[in-house]
């Protein structure tokens, strides 16, 4: 254990002092590791999220005598709101799960539009990065968190069309490459043409 003290006396005031105490412990490396698995990373409000979290001590085996506790916050990204800040609830019954043998828990909740969003307004580049905590407890109250981040969108894809030309004769046909993209940016193939 440290202790700091500073004392600075400036012109035509009193003396001001401050104090911090510091505390130094060798570092240990965790018991547990924890993982997070979603079943993707990008889902459109309505649908149901579905995450695996395993939790397995170094030697290999399964903390199987254990619980995870979740958190869930969501930001808010779009042109109209770029950092509105929301809660996600997660249902009482998925705050707290126990790990089973393999030592895994399986979160499953709906994501639904948060009530701060109007019902009518509701801006189509709207999507929300959300940031999944799960935090392992075993059975010696040992605890190791992990995190995992997703988007969720009022639509699970957006659709870009890019033209050929910035113009065109009225009734000439035009062609254009059209991009699918998830609400996390990946690329996606569509049937069709």
């Amino acid at each position: 254990q440290y202790s700091l003290s500073v004392k600075d006396s400036p012109k035509g005031y009193e003396s001001l002092t401050g104090n911090a105490h510091i505390s130094v412990e060798e570092y240990k490396k965790p018991d547990i590791i924890v993982t997070i698995e979603p079943k993707k990373n990008s889902y459109a409000f309505g649908e149901k999220s579905r995450t695996v979290v395993k939790a397995r001590y170094y030697s290999g085996e399964p903390v199987n005598k254990g619980k995870v506790r979740l958190e869930i916050e969501c930001l808010s990204r779009s042109t109209l709101f770029p950092t509105l800040k929301l809660k996600q609830n997660i249902p009482d019954y998925m705050k707290t799960l126990s790990l089973n043998e393999q030592g895994e828990a399986v979160c499953e909740f709906e994501l639904a539009l948060p009530k701060e969003m109007s019902s009518e307004f509701q801006p189509e580049d709207l999507y929300f990065c959300y940031q999944l905590t799960a935090t392992v407890i075993d059975d010696s109250q040992r605890q190791v968190e992990a995190k995992c981040d997703f988007s969720v969108s009022l639509t699970p894809y957006f659709l870009f069309f890019s033209p050929d030309r910035p113009y065109g004769k009225a009734g000439q046909p035009m062609t254009g490459k059209l991009v699918f993209l998830s609400s996390s940016g990946e690329k996606l193939s569509a049937p069709g043409s």
